[in-house]
């Protein structure tokens, strides 16, 4: 019998490329990071990953997505060291460009969107990221309920989730996202 193994290449792709190009642009590319770039690039981009993300500590979390990066390392594709100071710092490991190369018709097409949204938020602490993310997720639960809520009440609804940051803020993200059409609630 001949057995077949399917491992998801363009996942574990995806991550060498992220480690790859981020560490130049992102104040702090570690954990938080990559799991809301690839949030990101499954709501706002409608790239089919098909992982699973649920309203977490640090907004939108998955699990299998953190399976994947500890498979990544271990395959040599991305190193993962921790930094007292902010947490993880995932960077390019030996094996990264073959691991790339595993995945390469998947990065090839989606290059431009992998470019847009390194562009758009790679630049954003992983603090930043927590806040739009969360909001992108509220949004899209949101949608799913067939409710509409004014600006007002979804500054709240996120203020209660992220307390640490104010109302303010909340609301400047908000009116960026929803000015670049990236959420329609508010």
């Amino acid at each position: 019998m001949k057995y077949r193994i399917d491992l998801p290449w363009n996942r574990y792709g995806l991550i060498a490329e992220l480690a790859s190009k981020l560490p130049s642009k992102s104040p702090q590319f570690g954990k938080t990071v990559l799991q809301k770039m690839i949030f990101l690039l499954q709501k706002i981009y409608k790239v089919n990953l098909g992982y699973e993300f649920r309203l977490y500590t640090h907004g939108p979390f998955s699990t299998e997505l953190l399976d994947d990066l500890d498979y990544t390392q271990l395959l040599g594709g991305v190193q993962i060291n921790y930094v007292q100071s902010w947490g993880y710092e995932i960077s390019p490991g030996a094996e990264n460009d073959s691991l790339r190369d595993k995945a390469n018709d998947f990065l090839k097409d989606k290059k431009q969107t992998i470019e847009k949204v390194i562009e758009e938020f790679g630049g954003l602490s992983a603090k930043d990221l927590e806040l739009h993310s969360t909001i992108i997720f509220v949004d899209q639960d949101i949608k799913q309920t067939g409710q509409s809520f004014p600006r007002d009440r979804v500054v709240l609804l996120i203020n209660e989730l992220k307390p640490h940051f104010t109302k303010e803020t909340i609301g400047l993200a908000l009116d960026k996202l929803k000015g670049k059409g990236y959420i329609t609630v508010g």
